[in-house]
């Protein structure tokens, strides 16, 4: 750095008299002979004051006491008098070297919005010293020029200059993804003086992943390879800061790395340590490194968390804080827990779920809960239905995403794969609801725009009205009123499900007409020992109408536990019409329940069914006990129809449930008598609990055997005996 020192006004003068000397006497004789003709014009006293450094003031009086004629240089013209401030200016010495260019500027991504320079610090005049500050700017082209450079965006504070030569750097945040920037730089000093543009330097910020939650398994076990969400990239990119998150709290922190346009990662709740031959392949940066059982052709990943909540939950990819994308998820049944519910209400907030209503613990359980997507696996109070076949999952429809519940549905699990797609909706049933209301019952969640009286047509009725009730049920109004016991059908058309998925088959239903009076069915026959299980319970029908829901029950108790044996199809039955329920049908049988007429599916052509009766296929897992049972039968309200029980009568003790069923039947007034002895019935009451129940000792492993058959209606053991079989015919 250069020094700058102005002259003290004594110099000035004594620099002033020496320039005119030389100026008119070159060889320096004129200078002595001035300044005498200035002392002798002046006198002593003027003398003293040139020799004196003069003020301001002083140099003032002295022009004022002498005429510019009386100077010794008056002669001369103005120009030719020398200026003191501009020679003092002159003579000091100014900075004008610019601080060097920085020539090795270079640009590095760190992230989605971050990027870092680095150079070597340039000196304050060219290569050396230290510089007073940088000025940095950043385009979105390459900054080439000044006038480029004057055009670009500040980037920021700089750090201070440091020491020529030194390796400096900065980091530029807020920046946008997925985006080219370009970079330069100049220093400057304190006068300051700007050095030359730097070179321009260019980074692309990371492009950030788009990720959407495809499928959702939060019900499996060990034996389905334990809970597992899918994330799909529709866009490929970083993982930097992502998370998956449910109602509880963090489920898996992915770690950073690059995921491709398309491909997945399955995010498996086992719990840590993982099963055996898992590789955390986010870590590995291969997605065929895991071989764990249940590893994918996906990126498979695992959790310290073990499975998800499988009842009303959230599923969220977050960033920081940001929801990326989430799934609402609920059981259905009209009381959300209050963590789900604040989850719920999160998603409401952040635009990511489409709620109508703010969620309110207590408050609109059932309601917010229908606007998610169901989990449920059987009938629920808040649209929660009946879902087939095992291991099931939530899979996304496609990439559709309007952050609602028409963007799922409930398929077969695909972990690491393509879904399978939709299946179409299906017509489950109809039932007469009233003389003039009928309700259809579908598979799957419809789409209300569909639900319209064309779409439904019933020959001898008029559809005027179609009502979605549930979300899987629409109830239609019709006229004329039915006639009580007779056949109907109806036939959809028209009619998709949330995801638009047309109407598959079935698209229609048989009921019977509507009947203020429910039917009776009694328990008629019994082939209880039949090879490999396969049971045969005849039903007689004492009071025609629809069979439709009646249900056959065995060893049944008051808390409503029992084991399900069958459920009667839509059959328009009349008074003495009898049914035959098939149990666990023999291998290679081809067994389909009869509606329509008990010739359906004639014997001829089906050769374990009965012409004379309509042939129901019951369980094929479960078959009636040898030893003592107790069968129960209700009708579609839930009502007792009738109740029976039977023993082999062996020596052996009675089963709990069976004494437990017998009691049971016995206090519903279904089976007499009431009691035994005043107590409830065991092996060492008078009667004892077999001594009341139907004998079926004696009965054949054939159906072309011995049954055990009612010869009476007056629900005592003495109704029944064992005969040879009358299935399908009059006992």
């Amino acid at each position: 750095m250069k020094s700058k020192q102005g002259l003290v006004a004594l110099g000035v003068g004594v620099l002033l008299l020496g320039a005119c000397a030389s100026s008119r006497d070159p060889v320096g004789q004129g200078g002595v002979d001035a300044a005498l003709e200035v002392d002798a014009a002046l006198g002593d006293d003027a003398g003293a004051s040139v020799d004196a450094a003069p003020t301001a003031v002083d140099a003032a009086t002295a022009d004022a006491a002498a005429p510019d004629a009386a100077l010794p240089d008056a002669g001369l013209p103005d120009a030719a008098l020398p200026d003191a401030t501009a020679d003092a200016s002159a003579d000091a010495t100014v900075d004008t070297t610019a601080p060097g260019a920085v020539v090795n500027l270079t640009a590095t991504a760190l992230g989605f919005d971050r990027v870092r320079l680095d150079w070597t610090a340039p000196g304050d005049d060219g290569a050396t010293g230290t510089a007073t500050g940088y000025d940095v700017r950043f385009a979105l082209a390459a900054i080439t020029s000044d006038p480029l450079f004057a055009a670009a965006a500040s980037a920021g504070t700089p750090p201070a200059p440091a020491l020529a030569g030194t390796a400096q750097s900065m980091t530029i945040s807020g920046l946008g993804p997925n985006t080219t920037y370009h970079f330069a730089l100049r220093a400057r000093d304190e006068v300051p003086n700007t050095g030359a543009r730097s070179n321009s330097a260019s980074a692309t910020t990371f492009n950030r992943a788009s990720l959407l939650i495809t499928e959702v398994a939060p019900s499996n076990g060990a034996v389905d390879n334990y809970d597992f969400i899918e994330l799909t990239a529709t866009q490929g990119g970083r993982t930097d800061g992502l998370s998956v998150t449910d109602a509880s709290g963090t489920v898996h922190m992915l770690a950073p790395f690059s995921i491709a346009t398309g491909e997945r990662i399955v995010i498996h709740t086992t719990g840590l340590p993982c099963p055996t031959g898992c590789v955390q392949e986010d870590l590995g940066g291969s997605a065929t490194a895991s071989t764990a059982a249940g590893a994918s052709a996906a990126w498979d990943v695992y959790t310290s968390s073990t499975g998800l909540i499988a009842t009303d939950n959230v599923i969220s990819l977050r960033e920081g804080t940001t929801i990326r994308d989430a799934v609402a998820l609920a059981n259905r049944d009209g009381d959300a827990s209050a963590a789900a519910m604040t989850a719920f209400a999160e998603l409401r907030s952040a635009s990511a779920w489409s709620f109508s209503v703010a969620p309110v613990d207590a408050t609109n359980d059932c309601a917010v809960q229908r606007e998610a997507v169901s989990v449920a696996t059987t009938d629920t109070l808040c649209g929660g239905f009946a879902v087939a076949g095992a291991a099931r999952s939530l899979q996304r429809n496609g990439t559709s995403d309007t952050d609602g519940k028409a963007d799922f549905f409930v398929g077969p699990q695909t972990p690491g794969a393509a879904s399978a797609g939709n299946a179409a909706p299906s017509v489950v049933s109809a039932t007469p609801r009233a003389a003039t209301t009928v309700r259809v019952r579908f598979d799957d969640e419809l789409a209300a725009a569909g639900v319209l009286p064309g779409s439904f047509s019933i020959t001898g009725l008029a559809v005027s009205a179609a009502t979605l009730v549930d979300v899987h049920e629409v109830d239609l109004t019709v006229s004329p009123a039915q006639t009580p016991g007779a056949p109907y059908v109806v036939n959809v058309s028209a009619v998709t499900d949330l995801q638009g998925t047309a109407l598959g088959s079935p698209a229609s239903a048989r009921f019977c007409g509507f009947s203020a009076v429910p039917p009776g069915v009694v328990i008629n026959e019994l082939s209880p020992a039949q090879v490999g299980g396969s049971d045969l319970v005849e039903l007689r029908v004492t009071a025609g109408g629809p069979l439709l829901g009646v249900t056959l029950r065995m060893n049944p108790d008051a808390t409503g536990g029992t084991t399900l044996l069958g459920t009667l199809p839509a059959i328009c039955a009349a008074t003495g019409d009898l049914v035959v329920v098939h149990l666990i049908p023999p291998a290679g049988t081809a067994m389909t329940s009869e509606t329509t007429s008990v010739t359906q599916f004639p014997v001829a052509t089906y050769a374990a069914n009965y012409d004379g009766a309509y042939d129901v296929l019951g369980s094929t897992s479960t078959g009636i006990s040898a030893t003592e049972t107790v069968l129960l039968l209700r009708d579609s309200a839930g009502a007792i129809l009738d109740a029976v029980a039977f023993s082999n009568q062996s020596a052996s003790a009675s089963p709990a449930l069976f004494l437990t069923a017998l009691t049971y039947i016995q206090g519903a007034t279904a089976w007499l008598p009431p009691n035994c002895g005043g107590a409830p019935c065991t092996d060492t009451t008078t009667p004892t609990a077999k001594g009341v129940a139907a004998s079926y000792m004696g009965v054949g492993s054939t159906p072309t055997g011995m049954s055990c058959r009612r010869t009476a209606d007056t629900n005592l053991r003495a109704d029944w005996s064992v005969a040879p079989q009358t299935l399908g015919a009059t006992n």
